[in-house]
């Protein structure tokens, strides 16, 4: 479990790269689902399948030895819309492996935009399924997508966890509509405060995949204490550990 990360007091700082790493996206390591290799596209089942990703049924752009087929829109689309299509169609529960799913897209580079986004996106629709409001799922995905924009600007302040710690807040503002009221500030601040105080907690605040996936599971222990859903989030490994050179090994919890 990853929570033990809430409750460090003293973690040991690991001297940080001088400059902010590249964009984490590249190659996918295989199926966008479940990881395993792909195979011919033209392979049986021949013809239109649904979307594993978004659910859609037409051309499939690529398929999975397992039998996951992705179309073209979820394979080669911007990384905003991917998210924004995947988390719509999802029934997933724990956001964190929502976002491990869409962490493993080429296209999802984690940048201004991207970033911001994932964060409530995979909230908003595991808050939906867990509280079996599936019909509104689209329109709440949609609506902090319209939450999400303008980004946050590129630079330190996005390397140290603002956009994801933004995005946390965005998913409390969301279900604060959905409830029936307004977005309340104050709430939404202390979401934003909570999420920026876990990730700065940690000795690498300048991987931006492990501060989306620390905020992800802030705002499920927030959701937890302070909104009375469970979102069942478990720490699972990261599937780029080691690979970036922000990565600092044992040292972050998503790191098995």
């Amino acid at each position: 479990m990853a929570w033990k990360l809430f409750d460090r007091k003293d973690a040991p700082k690991a001297k940080p790269p001088a400059e902010p790493p590249p964009p984490q996206g590249g190659p996918s390591p295989g199926c966008l689902v479940c990881g395993a290799g792909l195979a011919a596209v033209n392979a049986a089942p021949a013809g239109p399948a649904p979307c594993a990703l978004c659910g859609a049924s037409g051309a499939v752009a690529e398929r999975c030895t397992a039998g996951h087929a992705v179309c073209e829109a979820c394979l080669a689309g911007p990384g905003a819309a991917v998210v924004e299509r995947t988390c719509a169609a999802s029934e997933e529960h724990d956001p964190v492996a929502l976002a491990l799913r869409l962490l493993r897209h080429p296209r999802l580079s984690l940048g201004p935009g991207d970033h911001d986004l994932l964060v409530p996106a995979v909230l908003v629709a595991a808050w939906s399924n867990v509280r079996g409001e599936g019909a509104a799922r689209a329109a709440r995905v949609r609506q902090a997508r319209v939450r999400s924009e303008p980004p946050v600007p590129s630079g330190r302040a996005l390397a140290r966890g603002q956009g994801a710690a933004a995005g946390a807040g965005t998913f409390v503002a969301v279900v604060a509509v959905a409830a029936g009221g307004a977005a309340d500030g104050a709430l939404v601040d202390r979401m934003v405060a909570r999420a920026r105080f876990i990730i700065g907690e940690g000795d690498d605040t300048l991987c931006v995949r492990r501060n989306a996936l620390v905020a992800v599971l802030a705002a499920a222990r927030f959701a937890r204490d302070g909104l009375g859903a469970e979102l069942p989030a478990r720490g699972l490994a990261c599937e780029r550990a080691g690979k970036n050179p922000s990565c600092v090994g044992a040292g972050c919890p998503f790191n098995r």
